[in-house]
């Protein structure tokens, strides 16, 4: 299954919810085209920790997306 992936860096609690915010709407936007999307974060180091780098994800496909984890 092909599908897209955005992947969109932020620096800890300064940046994270900025981030979360970014890959929320863009996979809102992908459902609202009929499109399959998922989205989800992944913590490099603490996110407390002010400019620690976490990355958030969206992934977006034309059929549905089976697993998350992969």
């Amino acid at each position: 299954m092909a599908y897209t992936e955005l992947t969109v860096w932020t620096r800890g609690i300064i940046m994270d919810k900025e981030g979360r915010d970014i890959v929320n709407s863009v996979a809102a936007a992908a459902r609202l085209e009929g499109k399959s999307a998922q989205a989800m974060e992944n913590y490099v180091d603490n996110p407390d920790r002010t400019n620690a780098p976490t990355r958030k994800y969206c992934r977006i496909s034309d059929d549905e997306i089976e697993n998350a984890l992969t």
